[in-house]
């Protein structure tokens, strides 16, 4: 399983500035920088600011074999920044606002099959730690988390809350892998992320 994202490191963004900070004590687990980018190159970190807020909306849209359309996921979150560190770690709040279906196109038949079970993520929030290389750490979920959902992410999908960060400095055109493992319906998938900035 491979996934290709595209990394952009929004300037002046309120909730993650990219900057030249001291790189974390601990290197990020599982990256793997691949090209380090064009000259001049620097630490990539996450730079937090304590009540910071932003609002994330995601379209997740799922291939099926064989082929057929399965209704996109809609996907609402709140993010807020509740509390810093003096070593730049962040403690941070995440609210499920609206989960949905995209009906466009969509059968109406998979979609009300769909719909019951992300009803229950409306609401859903989670807090967790997380340091200047994107590394997270003590995640909590709301009382209101199907356990489902608990367990996916007790099962080392906690990576999905950032994007970790190489070690190295890099420039334009830096491209960086992430790799971990995915405890899926029984199986352990090995997941591939690449970045590029």
């Amino acid at each position: 399983m491979a996934f290709a994202v595209s990394l952009s490191v929004a300037q002046g963004s309120p909730l993650f500035a990219q900057g030249a900070t001291t790189p974390a004590a601990s290197p990020s687990a599982g990256v793997t920088l691949l090209d380090a980018g064009a000259a001049p190159r620097r630490a990539l970190r996450y730079t937090f600011t304590k009540g910071a807020s932003e609002t994330i909306s995601m379209r997740q849209q799922i291939m099926a074999l064989p082929a057929q359309t399965i209704p996109a996921k809609l996907m609402n979150t709140k993010v807020d920044v509740t509390d810093g560190a003096a070593n730049g770690d962040a403690e941070v709040r995440v609210e499920l606002v609206r989960v949905d279906l995209d009906t466009v196109g969509a059968n109406p038949m998979m979609v009300a099959q769909m719909r019951p079970a992300l009803a229950p993520l409306n609401g859903v929030s989670m807090t967790y730690r997380i340091a200047p290389n994107g590394q997270v750490a003590n995640l909590v979920f709301s009382a209101n988390t199907p356990p489902e959902v608990q367990a996916a992410q007790a099962l080392g999908s906690t990576e999905q809350l950032s994007v970790a960060l190489p070690t190295e400095p890099v420039g334009v055109g830096a491209r960086w892998k992430a790799t971990r493992a995915v405890q899926q319906n029984g199986l352990t998938l090995q997941q591939e992320m690449e970045y590029t900035v």
